[in-house]
């Protein structure tokens, strides 16, 4: 049996508990342009600055020291006890707002991949090991209601690799330890930690592999999955599919409203033959609220929509209606302009989305539903190869009248990626 990809453990289970700092932020350089680090300020090496912050300073970690001039004197001064109150209130400054900046300049791709794993009902977790200062602004940060259960160690008397900051999360989540999955960068031996609670560890090597290379491979052994950036843990699908020189798929955008709806407009009588949403589509505005909706459902992992465009022009809209990453499926849907028809472009779009389904996204199984009149419409997922699974009677009210839906589906397993098609 093959080997389980990150992407399954962490579709597996029931919650995601995170680690903060270099895991979650991104890179310390990027926190704060113009900034300088505290150890800099103080003139001390960043050396014993970092073995006073990870390893010499519990009592500011687990919050018996709160006050920010003091826990910063005490270390630096365990350095260079010669070192100045006022280059120890400076820094003291200093290090409140990098860290501000770190909690409120959150990347992009954290808040997505938080977003795609409360799409999919999973809960989320945050482990940090932190003093009072570090989180002093985490209310600002964009991402800091999205977690189920937030930990501080300055909260909450432990810390990190200590099993009851773990046990603590889990409880506040309502999981067992094997129903979780920890990630974080290794600092703190918190993926030993972790895994000897019983949570699978994912290390996020990629800031670590930039600030201390050396550490790498001292951690990757306590960790199930290494990955480099925190997408990896939820697949997202591709901004454009290029089929060939004149047709491509990409994502649809705001600014595509205008055309987008000028095609509707121009093939209403075609396109109300089997879609029930067009009467209540008239002005440029219906089009660019299903736009917000559909880029708004991409940022949580929800569905995707591409428009079909052919020399640089749209002609029509297909996508992942839905994904069920936990179950890995999706459905797809799809709607061609008339005079595009007859050329084998959406079948060849069709055949782009399954094969980026199941080569590239880690997805199982995919869903074709046409109404049973809608003979072009049948046609594509029978071309694809795709077993005719059964008819949901009466399934969609067309203006007038019911329709039955038959309902199509290719499994990852049956893809043939050299005939590009199922077997």
């Amino acid at each position: 049996m093959a080997k389980q990809s990150v992407v399954q453990a962490v579709a597996a289970k029931r919650a995601v508990v995170f680690d903060l700092f270099h895991t979650l932020t991104s890179l310390p350089a990027t926190w704060s342009a113009g900034r300088r680090s505290a150890w800099e300020m103080l003139g001390v090496d960043r050396a014993a600055w970092d073995e006073q912050l990870h390893w010499c300073s519990r009592d500011r970690m687990i919050g018996v020291l709160r006050d920010p001039v003091a826990i910063v004197a005490g270390m630096a001064r365990a350095i260079d006890p010669t070192i100045s109150d006022e280059r120890i209130a400076a820094a003291t400054e200093h290090r409140i707002a990098r860290f501000a900046d770190a909690l409120r300049g959150m990347p992009d791709e954290s808040r997505r991949v938080l977003l795609a794993l409360k799409a999919r009902g999973q809960r989320i977790g945050l482990v940090s090991n932190a003093d009072v200062m570090e989180v002093a602004a985490w209310g600002e940060s964009p991402v800091a209601d999205l977690f189920d259960s937030t930990i501080f160690s300055c909260h909450v008397g432990c810390a990190k690799p200590e099993p009851e900051i773990y046990q603590r999360s889990l409880e506040e989540l309502g999981v067992a330890p094997e129903q979780a999955i920890f990630v974080g960068d290794g600092g703190s031996n918190e993926l030993l930690g972790a895994r000897e609670v019983g949570l699978t560890t994912v290390m996020m090597a990629g800031i670590i592999r930039e600030l201390w290379p050396e550490r790498v491979d001292e951690l990757r052994p306590h960790a199930d999955f290494v990955i480099e950036r925190l997408g990896e843990l939820v697949p997202t699908p591709r901004t454009e599919l290029r089929l060939d020189q004149d047709l491509a798929l990409r994502l649809v955008q705001p600014d595509d409203a205008e055309e987008l709806f000028g095609l509707v407009d121009a093939n209403r009588q075609h396109l109300r033959q089997w879609l029930a949403w067009v009467d209540r589509t008239t002005k440029v505005e219906h089009i660019s609220g299903f736009i917000a909706s559909q880029v708004a459902a991409a940022e949580q992992g929800a569905g995707y929509v591409w428009a079909i465009r052919l020399s640089g022009s749209v002609v029509g809209v297909v996508g992942f209606n839905t994904v069920d990453w936990a179950n890995r499926k999706v459905a797809i849907g799809y709607w061609l302009a008339s005079d595009a028809m007859g050329r084998g472009i959406m079948t060849r779009a069709c055949r782009a989305l399954t094969d980026h389904a199941f080569s590239e996204l880690d997805l199982n199984r995919v869903v074709i539903a046409a109404s049973s009149g809608n003979a072009r419409s049948r046609a594509i997922p029978e071309r694809l190869g795709f077993t005719q699974e059964g008819l949901f009677r009466e399934a969609e009210w067309l203006y007038d009248r019911y329709v039955d839906h038959v309902v199509y589906a290719g499994l990852s397993r049956d893809w043939d990626r050299a005939l590009n098609r199922c077997v």
